[in-house]
């Protein structure tokens, strides 16, 4: 869109000055609220700051600019930024659920660790086979390295006999009863989580689910280990529960895995925070 005419101000200039406050207003905004937590990672928030930061001395330098006249404008291509920005504050950001991201087929895979895997149906026949679900793209690490023997052992701490599986710590216990999983045979765990459920699981059969984002939510992905239940059938897809169990190994088409052997199951409230992370 193309304006010729004589101005007072330069209109590309006010453009370019009301699309850089504007975003970096909306980044302040949602990080003041704390909804910055449904885009991106924890550790993401500082560099969201420093980008603000970087809006905002740019947004300076054209304040000058702005009092320039301008004979021509051509303010059409900034309407690719201004949509944008504009639906940024009239859609209002909500947590997503299974129902919002494409699981395809349930697929039981062990190629990294622990987890959950939700393959597409396009390459489900390629993963193998367990009882843990593992994030779809096995090149996102559970956690940022390898951790040598024992760290997760001395970072995470039974309530008495019991392992707590909370938003803190719930990654972390995944990958330590992966590692050692003889070490907890037998110990009674706590765990909230939505209920999940797939087709190759027998009817006895859920995760007590979690989102685990490693970067943001085009990354999220359910994570959680199996549970086995006889009244798993009256288990409603997607509702909060909290599991009281036991840890059992099996074996489980040819592998020895953790599941959880659960006592009883009852309705929860939804955590604080939606989503775990694996660091």
């Amino acid at each position: 869109m193309l304006i010729v005419r004589s101005n007072k101000i330069n209109i590309e200039a006010l453009f370019k000055l009301v699309i850089l406050l504007g975003f970096a207003f909306f980044f302040s905004m949602i990080i003041a609220t704390g909804k910055a937590l449904l885009y991106v990672n924890p550790r993401i928030i500082p560099y969201v700051k420093f980008g603000i930061a970087a809006l905002v001395v740019i947004a300076l330098f054209y304040i000058p600019d702005v009092l320039k006249p301008q004979r021509k404008a051509n303010i059409g291509i900034y309407l690719f930024f201004l949509i944008p920005l504009v639906s940024a504050f009239v859609i209002q950001a909500k947590p997503l659920d299974t129902k919002s991201i494409a699981l395809g087929d349930v697929n039981l895979s062990q190629q990294a660790g622990t987890g959950i895997n939700v393959n597409n149906a396009s390459n489900a026949a390629a993963a193998d086979t367990d009882s843990t679900w593992q994030a779809q793209d096995t090149s996102i690490p559970l956690t940022q390295e390898q951790p040598d023997d024992d760290v997760y052992s001395s970072q995470l701490k039974l309530d008495g006999d019991t392992i707590v599986m909370d938003d803190n710590n719930f990654v972390k216990w995944l990958q330590e009863l992966y590692d050692n999983k003889q070490k907890y045979q037998g110990k009674k765990i706590q765990v909230i989580g939505f209920v999940l459920k797939g087709k190759e699981l027998s009817k006895n059969e859920f995760y007590p689910a979690r989102l685990m984002m490693a970067c943001c939510t085009a990354d999220l992905q359910p994570v959680g280990l199996l549970c086995r239940y006889k009244n798993a059938p009256e288990l409603k897809q997607d509702s909060w529960v909290k599991v009281e169990g036991t840890i059992k190994i099996i074996d489980y088409k040819g592998e020895q895995t953790a599941i959880i052997i659960a006592d009883n199951v009852s309705n929860a409230q939804k955590p604080e925070y939606d989503y775990v992370y694996p660091y």
